[in-house]
C-alpha cells in the first residue's frame, strides 16, 4: 500500500513537469519546477518517505496535506493527461514465436504467431480514490495500469517515464477513448479496494464478533437472575407476569442493541475516478490465431520494449491477467479453474 501510494504521488509529479524516482521501497527523490514546488508547500528537492522513523524525509500518508495539494496540480491540468514516450534503443521485429510459445499457453487449443509491427500501445493510469465508512471512516486511494489495447489490468510500463527526455508530444494520429475502458477499470478498482480494505475490515469483524458475544451474555445473565429470583421466591400469578414481562423487556432491548451494532459496522463504500494518465509507448504488436476445433479467433499479442516481455491476456471471465488458459466454447479466453 505505501509504495501504491508514493507511485501515485510519483505520477502526478511527472506530469507536472517534476522529476521522481525511487530511492528505495519507501522512499522517492523528487525535483521540481518552482511552482509546482510552491503549490506542494515543499522545497524543489524533496524526498518523500511513507516511513515517519526516516529523517530528513518529507512524511507522507493517505491522510497527508500533500495529496489535497496534488488534487490542485491535477485541477490546473486537468484530470486527463497523455503523453508519449519514444524508444531511443532497437526494437526487434522478428523471432517472436518461441517468446509466445513459452509464455502464453492455451490448455486446449492451438497459437499461430502471425506478423509482428512496431506500434504505438495505449498505456492508461487509473488513480481511483475512495471512502469506506463503517463506525468510523477511512479514505484511500488505489492506481493502477491498463492497457488501452489488449485491456489488461496490471501490467507496467517499466521505466518508460523515467526517461523525461524520451517523451513526446502525442502524434496526432493516436486517439483512445477512454471511456470505453471505464468499465473494466471500475471492475479492477472494486477488487483493488476490497482487498486494500480487507484487513481493516476483518477487524472490525472481529471487534464486532466480540461486542455481540459481550453483550449477550450480559443479557443473558441478567435473564437468568430473573429466572433464578423467580425459582428461589416461588412466585406465582401476578408477581410471576411481572417479572416474565421484564425477561421479554430484556430480550427486546438486547436484541435492539444487536442490530444497533450490526447497523454501525455495516461497510459502504463511494469510490471515484480521481484521473487518468495515458502513455503512449512504443511496442511491438504481434498477430496470433488462437484455434480450438474449427473456431478461430485473432488476437494482438503486445511486446513491451521496456519491461522486455510479452505481456499476459486477460481472462475474460474474471478480468485477471493470465499466461496459461483454456478457450471455452465462445472462443473466450478463461483461467484455468
Amino acid at each position: 500500500m505505501a509504495q501504491q501510494l508514493l507511485e501515485a504521488l510519483g505520477q502526478v509529479i511527472a506530469v507536472s513537469e517534476g522529476i521522481a524516482e525511487f530511492n528505495q521501497e519507501d522512499t522517492l527523490e523528487v525535483a521540481l519546477p518552482p511552482t509546482v514546488a510552491k503549490v506542494l508547500g515543499v522545497p524543489d528537492s524533496v524526498t518523500f518517505s511513507t516511513s515517519a522513523t526516516q529523517r530528513d524525509c518529507a512524511f507522507v500518508s493517505y491522510n497527508s496535506e500533500i495529496f489535497q495539494r496534488c488534487e490542485t496540480l491535477l485541477g490546473d491540468k486537468g484530470r486527463f493527461v497523455s503523453l508519449a514516450v519514444e524508444y531511443q534503443g532497437y526494437l526487434k521485429q522478428s523471432g517472436f514465436e518461441k517468446l509466445i510459445s513459452e509464455t502464453l499457453i492455451p490448455h486446449n487449443g492451438l497459437l499461430r504467431v502471425g506478423k509482428a509491427t512496431p506500434a504505438w500501445t495505449p498505456y492508461c493510469r487509473f488513480n481511483v480514490t475512495y471512502t469506506a465508512i463503517a463506525d468510523e471512516k477511512r479514505l484511500g486511494l488505489v492506481s493502477f495500469w491498463l492497457n488501452g489495447l489488449t485491456q489488461v489490468p496490471g501490467v507496467s510500463v517499466g521505466d518508460a517515464l523515467f526517461w523525461e527526455s524520451d517523451r513526446t508530444p502525442v502524434p496526432e494520429d493516436l486517439e483512445l477513448d477512454v471511456s470505453t475502458l471505464v468499465p473494466l477499470a471500475q471492475l479492477v478498482a472494486r477488487e483493488s479496494i476490497d482487498a486494500e480494505i480487507a484487513p481493516w475490515f476483518h477487524s472490525k469483524e472481529r471487534r464486532l464478533n466480540r461486542d455481540q458475544q459481550r453483550l449477550t451474555e450480559y443479557y443473558q445473565t441478567i435473564i437468568q437472575e430473573i429466572h433464578h429470583k423467580c425459582q428461589k421466591k416461588k412466585l406465582e400469578g401476578e408477581a410471576l407476569a411481572k417479572e416474565m414481562s421484564r425477561i421479554e423487556a430484556t430480550q427486546l432491548e438486547l436484541e435492539r442493541k444487536l442490530i444497533d451494532l450490526q447497523e454501525r459496522a455495516t461497510l459502504t463504500i463511494e469510490a471515484e475516478i480521481h484521473s487518468v494518465m495515458v502513455v503512449w509507448l512504443q511496442t511491438v504488436q504481434i498477430e496470433c490465431e488462437l484455434i480450438r476445433k474449427k473456431n478461430k479467433r485473432s488476437c494482438i499479442a503486445v511486446y513491451n520494449p521496456y519491461t522486455q516481455i510479452i505481456e499476459p491476456w486477460r481472462c475474460e471471465a474474471t478480468n485477471v491477467p493470465i499466461t496459461d488458459f483454456i478457450l471455452d466454447e465462445g472462443m473466450r479466453i478463461c483461467r484455468l479453474d
